[in-house]
């Protein structure tokens, strides 16, 4: 399998930080991790056809615990 092909999980979060150490864990166990530091960073990107997942900071900056990106003003 190809990097291309293998699984992605997509981090957000708007603290460097925790987006490099979330890249540093899921290197260990040789998942790809591609990080943005906003929503609407993150939701600009073309999703590959490929296995992937979201982890989204729930105290991101402009969005409260129960909304999404998509929900916000």
């Amino acid at each position: 399998m190809t990097s291309s092909f293998s699984p992605v999980v997509f981090v957000v979060d708007d603290e460097e930080d925790m987006r490099l150490a979330m890249q540093l864990i899921l290197k260990t166990v040789n998942l790809r991790a591609e990080l943005f530091a906003t929503a609407q960073d993150f939701l600009q990107r073309n999703i590959p056809d490929v296995p992937n997942c979201l982890v989204l900071d729930v105290r991101l900056p402009g969005y409260g615990r129960t909304r999404g990106p998509a929900e916000a003003d």
